[in-house]
């Protein structure tokens, strides 16, 4: 952002075009995560979880990088949990400075650069959307906004091979249950082992579904 307060003009010999100053010494906004979900910080943005210091040029014009972890809720969906793609969306903006005094802007070709690995997600895309908030009609004043969806794909072969796998067997050792005669009274000492694989498999298969989804898994 420019800020006019903070230009100057230096002398010839001693030019200096460039310098530095911590969040508390200046002037910066409130830009915060509006979805956060960490309780251990009051405001996800801002001076209290940006630590580095503000680079000034002599124009006024001020640049802010900051490294920062957020935490935030997302809607799952799971019917074809551990093969599903989840869309989880990041929304900043201003809580005190309306459209009228701060309006957000982003550069869509920063966004799919750098991705970080991880062993149970693929970052498929990430798109921005600018637009803005009403903050629930409490101030009657719009709120510049900028939101970050985040397009990620379940890596699903450990899943698949745990969870799945057992799950087809003990399909197969039921059906097959069939083929033993009757007679030979081997038939329930069968089918009660396979129940109780079966209710076993059924008490672990909780422990790695999603708890915060509207919706069951087929597999489940």
């Amino acid at each position: 952002w420019n800020d006019v307060f903070l230009k100057w003009r230096g002398e010839a010999k001693y030019q200096v075009t460039k310098t530095r100053f911590s969040p508390q010494e200046i002037w910066v906004p409130d830009v915060a995560l509006i979805n956060n979900a960490d309780k251990s910080v009051r405001l996800a943005g801002g001076p209290e979880l940006f630590k580095t210091d503000l680079n000034v040029w002599q124009g006024g014009k001020v640049e802010w990088v900051a490294p920062a972890s957020f935490t935030s809720d997302c809607k799952l969906r799971v019917r074809y949990w551990p093969i599903d793609d989840q869309f989880c969306t990041l929304t900043f903006s201003s809580w005190t400075y309306d459209d009228q005094e701060i309006i957000i802007e982003t550069d869509d070709s920063e966004l799919t650069r750098d991705h970080l690995h991880n062993s149970q997600w693929d970052i498929i895309n990430i798109t921005a959307q600018t637009g803005l908030l009403d903050h629930n009609n409490c101030c009657n004043q719009n709120f510049s906004s900028v939101s970050y969806t985040i397009h990620m794909r379940r890596k699903p072969l450990f899943l698949l091979f745990f969870l799945a796998s057992p799950a087809v067997i003990l399909v197969a050792l039921s059906l097959a249950s069939f083929a033993i005669p009757a007679e030979s009274g081997e038939r329930i000492g069968f089918v009660t082992t396979i129940l109780l694989a079966m209710m076993v498999f059924l008490l672990l298969l909780p422990e790695y579904i999603p708890d915060n989804a509207d919706e069951l898994p087929i597999i489940g």
